[in-house]
């Protein structure tokens, strides 16, 4: 069988897999630098939503322990002898606080009303817990003694108020920068 010829400098036909796997790996080498790239702005993306949940909560928290105040006069906590103030969240569960906002009331709906947390989500925990985007009690404090202050102790210490309701953030250590407060808010 005769072969027609090849004009010159026409390409061969066939070739190897060299060319191909240098093209492969040229393509592979940019999608990582863009997901190297990516990785961190959705990291940034996703805690910049978690803090943006913390604060949302945050305000619900105060706006229904306000509502509560308003309404019953008091605020929602039980009976606590002794103590200038009290921080709930803390040594103590803030259940105890939020079961006084999330009951349900004889006219109108309770005052807090939260989905349900998924671990480390934010919402109510199956203990009635209120956990913050980090899976941690928020913490409440109430002024007990109607000095408007508020003892928050560690390197908070006394601030005037009457109640402060803060997320110790992504770190889960109390008084650092990334703290988020409802007197900052």
């Amino acid at each position: 069988m005769i072969r027609p010829r090849r004009a010159p400098g026409a390409p061969r036909a066939g070739g190897t897999a060299v060319p191909v796997l240098a093209w492969l790996m040229v393509v592979a080498g940019g999608l990582l630098a863009a997901a190297s790239l990516v990785g961190p702005a959705w990291h940034g993306l996703r805690e910049s939503a978690a803090r943006q949940a913390a604060r949302d909560d945050i305000r619900v928290l105060v706006r229904g322990i306000e509502a509560f105040a308003r309404e019953e006069g008091r605020l929602p906590h039980p009976p606590v002898g002794g103590h200038r103030s009290r921080i709930w969240g803390d040594a103590f569960d803030n259940r105890e606080v939020i079961r006084f906002l999330a009951a349900p009331r004889e006219d109108a709906p309770p005052l807090l009303s939260a989905p349900m947390a998924a671990p480390r989500q934010s919402g109510l925990s199956p203990d009635g817990d209120f956990l913050d985007p980090w899976g941690r009690q928020y913490r409440i404090a109430f002024d007990l003694t109607g000095d408007e202050f508020l003892d928050l102790g560690g390197t908070r210490g006394r601030r005037p108020g009457t109640l402060a309701v803060w997320s110790v953030g992504p770190d889960g250590v109390d008084g650092t920068a990334d703290d988020l407060t409802s007197w900052s808010l």
